[in-house]
């Protein structure tokens, strides 16, 4: 495997019954870039994620992180080496605090016990920094549902990233937003790669999110890869504008 790469799959498959929603599925994810994954409703997108953090059984093939093959590792564990989850349903505890919300994240994936003011002190500390990347320091003692949807939507970001990822998975993280709060999102996307050092990859529909904030673009239809390139690459390709943007040659 090449030194950059984070994540591969190989000729991964998922079948339900008859119905292939993979079919021989191969990427590859570099370090430190953020990709994007764009298709049809039923292209797939979803259950490549499922089958990558082991919400689903592959039905064949192999999914490689850092070198080691995880395809049949359950989810905890798959977090536990570094892949996690932001939802296209927002996840959080409503009635817990933001820090709490944070917090809990904090210490159920570490396991850590407060046993000490020293692992007190290292449980603050991260919080803390993970509430300053996004922006929501000040808002850390309202309860989750007094926040505003574009900030529960970032406070589900900080919740996953307090698991310590290496690969941060992001599940429409604009779905359901004004252009200036996708606008502002994304700004909080770019932030979490250059502040945090992490790899991002995101499903997303809307084409203008794509083409502003990839650096690399893979288009899947029914099941298959079919272009991978950057986002000038992509929006120039004679197939994908036939299949996903309806524009015919």
């Amino acid at each position: 495997m090449k030194d950059n790469i984070i994540l591969k799959t190989i000729d991964l498959s998922k079948n339900f019954g008859s119905l292939a929603a993979l079919d021989n599925v191969n990427l590859e994810f570099e370090y430190g870039k953020i990709t994007s994954i764009i298709g049809l409703n039923g292209a797939g997108k979803t259950t490549l994620f499922n089958v990558v953090t082991g919400a689903l059984k592959a039905t064949k093939g192999k999914v490689i992180f850092e070198g080691n093959e995880i395809t049949d590792y359950p989810p905890h564990k798959i977090v536990k080496l570094g892949i996690s989850r932001v939802f296209q349903i927002t996840n959080i505890f409503p009635e817990l605090s933001v820090y709490e919300n944070v917090l809990t994240s904090f210490q159920v994936s570490r396991g850590l016990k407060l046993s000490s003011l020293f692992s007190k002190l290292k449980e603050m500390e991260g919080v803390t920094k993970i509430l300053e990347v996004l922006d929501l320091l000040d808002k850390k003692d309202l309860l989750a549902n007094q926040l505003s949807y574009g900030e529960q939507r970032r406070l589900e970001a900080a919740i996953a990233l307090a698991t310590n990822p290496k690969l941060l998975l992001m599940d429409e993280p604009t779905g359901g937003m004004t252009p200036l709060e996708s606008a502002q999102t994304m700004d909080f996307v770019k932030k979490i790669r250059d502040t945090l050092g992490l790899t991002i990859v995101f499903i997303e529909h809307d084409m203008d999110v794509v083409m502003r904030n990839s650096e690399h673009v893979v288009v899947m239809d029914k099941g298959r890869i079919i272009c991978g390139g950057t986002p000038q690459e992509v929006s120039c390709d004679g197939k994908v504008r036939e299949i996903y943007l309806g524009v015919t040659e």
